[in-house]
């Protein structure tokens, strides 16, 4: 009778164990639930898209005046004399073409509200760049003196805010550490205060942002421009990015920082030599092969723009119009018998 009884009080305090085992499994698990469910619901919140896209970018931001942004060009110095260069980083758009010299010149195309406090060394105009200055409207375009081509367009074209160091000295300087010419800088300082007496707002439309369908891989790239010029691109898959390289080493600026960018176009241009000192013309107007390469990816298609057109477009074997991927870009002019290596 008693071990009758042991047994019943056994099989009552497994039942009760196993009751309040399952109140506490359902309490916790339910709270568990509820806690798990909150983080989700924190995460989706802080994944919640920008209210905005930098139209120069193509990156998202909850900033509404990168929405529409007023850009300003500036011409820089890509002679290795003037290495560090200053400002390329800070940059949102960078081209690069091919002027006399066997070497390339830069123009970079910054947001007027931004800031960066040295940019350079400034050089001179050249006609090329002006076709591309133009596909943002009437900027503020900053350089010191140019080609008799240059100059001429600069006062009877209407596009650009001609703005020569020659006649607007007080808003650049020279850094008497480094040799003429390769020592003229500005700053967004100054380029604000020139804004706010000179600039005029202006309509311009943005590249088509968007990713393209692309397997095709790209992680190593060198354009040969000249046998000595020759300019490489390494894709940093922790960065995301691709890191500029210049005769087999590091691109690094002025800060030590590594020169790069998310996103990178070359197109291929005709090219005609303009007198004895070796300026060029290039071609910009009309089509040719194009390159887009993002991500460590590449899609291969065709340039187009006419006169008639604001901005050069992109477009696939079929006609359709190829997307350029959100990020930092570098648009790399490159004359059509230029080697160009992509792996």
């Amino acid at each position: 009778m008693q071990k009758r009884t042991y047994k019943i009080l056994d099989l009552v305090f497994i039942f009760t164990s196993l009751c309040l085992v399952g109140f506490l499994f359902w309490q916790f698990g339910s709270d568990s639930t509820t806690w798990f469910s909150s983080e989700k619901t924190e995460e989706k919140s802080a994944e919640k898209k920008p209210a905005y896209i930098d139209k120069l970018t193509g990156i998202g931001t909850d900033n509404f005046e990168d929405s529409n942004p007023v850009p300003l060009a500036i011409m820089i110095d890509n002679h290795p004399e003037a290495f560090p260069i200053s400002g390329l980083n800070e940059a949102k758009v960078i081209y690069e073409a091919p002027v006399e010299g066997n070497m390339t010149r830069f123009m970079a195309i910054f947001a007027q509200n931004q800031t960066a406090n040295k940019v350079g060394p400034v050089r001179s105009a050249r006609p090329d760049y002006l076709d591309w200055a133009q596909e943002y409207g009437i900027p503020l375009y900053m350089h010191c003196g140019g080609s008799p081509d240059a100059l001429s367009r600069l006062k009877t074209e209407r596009g650009l805010i001609d703005f020569n160091e020659f006649y607007n000295g007080s808003y650049f300087w020279r850094d008497s550490t480094r040799l003429a010419p390769h020592n003229l800088y500005t700053s967004s300082s100054l380029w604000q205060s020139a804004w706010e007496k000179y600039g005029k707002e202006s309509f311009w439309q943005s590249f088509t942002f968007g990713q393209n369908n692309s397997t095709t891989p790209a992680v190593e790239i060198e354009v040969a421009y000249s046998g000595n010029f020759k300019v490489g691109w390494k894709y940093n898959y922790l960065k995301k990015n691709y890191e500029r390289y210049f005769r087999g080493e590091k691109f690094l600026d002025d800060k030590n920082d590594p020169i790069f960018a998310q996103t990178i176009i070359i197109v291929k241009n005709k090219t005609k030599v303009l007198d004895e000192v070796g300026r060029l013309s290039i071609y910009n107007i009309g089509s040719g092969d194009a390159y887009i390469l993002s991500g460590g990816r590449m899609i291969k298609g065709q340039w187009r723009k006419s006169k008639a057109e604001f901005r050069t477009r992109f477009y696939d074997d079929f006609g359709a119009e190829l997307s350029v991927p959100p990020g930092k870009i570098w648009f790399m002019s490159v004359p059509t018998e230029k080697e160009i290596t992509i792996n």
